[in-house]
């Protein structure tokens, strides 16, 4: 199975893990802002569990996407 890009997903919701934490089944529902030049970064608006979200920068290699949710307008 074709790996999914962050690059592909700019603006997309999605539910995101860290990789290699094998015994972490914790998933992140986030919003993919935007991808630094490098594509070693990514720009998260993430949703907290109160509803609230905040942004940050991650590193890409760092987390797997899981699921592309859908949109509900």
């Amino acid at each position: 199975m074709k790996e999914i890009e962050f690059k592909d997903l700019i603006g997309k919701r999605v539910l995101i893990k860290r990789r290699w934490w094998v015994d972490d089944l914790t998933l992140t529902e986030a919003k993919i802002v935007e991808i630094s030049p490098s594509g070693k970064y990514v720009k998260f608006e993430i949703c907290r569990p109160d509803g609230s979200t905040f942004y940050d920068w991650r590193e890409a290699y760092r987390f797997e996407i899981v699921e592309v949710l859908e949109e509900t307008t």
